[in-house]
């Protein structure tokens, strides 16, 4: 809803712009643009105006690719005699790897181009619980003295930040004190919520919050990466991604799956001692899987006339990747789009189930390899 308000907001201002936010902005943002006709204007003959941008390999934005876009786009609108406008949706804490968008350098290679940005709204509904991240309000085109924009509304959910049930507020710049008609019917209930968390969570006690989930989020990477887990590199966020354990375990913590990966968030409410409680419960994975190899392993041995080991699949790992490149199903014919969607057929899906295991002799290389998930893996990915 914050993310929607805030949409509407930049539209009542910019009727036509063109919208552009990354592949890795929370999917109310495409839901809206998508869902709604008029805004979009996605029957018309010119197609949508909004466009989803490619991340950068930490989450972010490409500003390369947003920069061909906008400029492809100012033409159409050259070529067509009518005004560009650019509305950027942008990140300060994308909801899965924590990641930011540089408005900055946006801002810069922008203006290098000769594209002048219409209005900003940021979704930082996690890390806006904290604190403002230098994140200035003001009308468009001023720039910070850091060189980073200032913007004209802003997505915040309380609730991210501390757990609590506290209604979100989006936060937009109106030198007029004037609003869009859809900000007319606020919620007293909302506002009272958002002043009375201001009133109880002062800057210092948020502050302090944030540098003790930051603590716990460092013993967790710290954790995984003493137990042999793969996680994706790290930053200040307090979310730690890495990859996908059994499902299990993903349903024990109330994990999100995203592929090949989940992410952890060290909320305030979570405990050092609940970090370590994770990361043993992910030690004793293998453990589990060792005893159960040491009754079949030798069994298998003699079937397969050689001395093999039985090693745990992990999605993320270089014997998964092996595995990707000889495991084959055979397609059947005219069948292929089947086998490249079906969970049954692809090789992929099963491995992220994280117990499918291989069978490798004395060389290391692979004899057999059984691919195995649990039936809630199944019930969740079919």
């Amino acid at each position: 809803m914050g993310n929607r308000c805030g949409i509407m907001a930049a539209l009542a201002h910019f009727p036509n712009a063109f919208i552009y936010f990354s592949a890795e902005t929370h999917y109310s943002v495409i839901k809206t643009v998508r869902d709604c006709d008029t805004l979009t204007n996605r029957w018309v003959e010119e197609g949508p105006r909004y466009s989803q941008i490619p991340c950068a390999s930490d989450g972010s934005i490409l500003v390369e690719a947003l920069l061909e876009q906008a400029l492809a786009d100012k033409k159409r609108c050259i070529d067509a005699g009518i005004q560009y406008h650019m509305v950027l949706l942008a990140n300060i804490g994308t909801t899965f790897v924590g990641a930011r968008d540089d408005l900055a350098r946006i801002y810069r290679d922008l203006t290098r181009a000769g594209i002048q940005i219409s209005w900003i709204h940021l979704d930082g509904a996690l890390d806006f619980g904290f604190d403002t991240c230098n994140i200035k309000l003001g009308p468009c085109g001023a720039v910070g003295k850091d060189g980073s924009p200032y913007v004209q509304g802003i997505t915040i959910s309380h609730h991210k930040a501390l757990g609590n049930i506290v209604s979100g507020v989006v936060i937009c710049f109106s030198p007029e004190n004037q609003l869009p008609d859809l900000f007319a019917n606020l919620n007293p209930r909302a506002v009272f919520e958002a002043w009375f968390y201001d009133q109880v969570y002062r800057p210092d006690d948020l502050a302090l919050m944030l540098s003790y989930c930051r603590k716990n989020a460092l013993r967790l990477q710290t954790g995984l990466n003493r137990i042999g887990v793969t996680t994706k590199k790290g930053n200040r966020s307090i979310i730690t991604v890495f990859e996908r354990p059994p499902s299990w375990i993903i349903e024990e913590f109330s994990l999100r799956p995203e592929g090949d990966w989940v992410h952890f968030i060290a909320m305030p409410h979570v405990s050092a001692e609940t970090i370590d409680h994770f990361v043993d419960q992910l030690s004793s994975i293998d453990k589990h899987f060792s005893i159960a190899f040491g009754y079949v392993a030798p069994q298998l041995s003699e079937s397969l006339g050689m001395s093999i080991k039985l090693k745990r699949i992990p999605c993320c790992s270089k014997l998964a990747e092996q595995v990707l490149n000889i495991v084959q199903f055979p397609v059947p014919p005219g069948d292929s789009h089947a086998h490249a969607t079906s969970p049954i057929l692809n090789v992929k899906s099963w491995l992220r189930g994280a117990i499918s295991v291989a069978a490798l002799d004395d060389q290391e290389e692979i004899q057999v390899v059984f691919l195995v998930v649990t039936t809630q893996f199944l019930l969740n990915n079919l």
